[in-house]
């Protein structure tokens, strides 16, 4: 399981050295760096947008139906899309 910073309500969002260390780690074993720079840039976008969802989650109180984590995911996901960068693209592309 992913090193995570469990969200405490009224506090920042945070991203875990440790994951980002364990990304690191991950992506070194491809030998394409244009494959790794893919692996490492939209992973820790994922993380980044992810963990800002469960802050808007929690700033405005949104009910979630379901699993929390998955909510976030997904709204990550439509963040990622939506940006129509071509990091965007991608990322999906993968």
């Amino acid at each position: 399981m992913a090193p995570r910073a469990p969200l405490q309500a009224g506090e920042p969002a945070t991203i875990c050295y440790e994951l980002v260390d364990q990304i690191e780690k991950i992506a070194a074993k491809f030998d394409d760096d244009e494959l790794r720079e893919r692996i490492l840039a939209g992973t820790i976008m994922q993380a980044v947008f992810h963990a800002a969802a469960n802050a808007v989650f929690d700033i405005l109180d949104v009910p979630v139906w379901g699993r929390r984590e998955d909510a976030a995911d997904r709204l990550a996901g439509f963040l990622i899309v939506e940006i129509g960068s071509d990091l965007a693209y991608r990322m999906i592309d993968v």
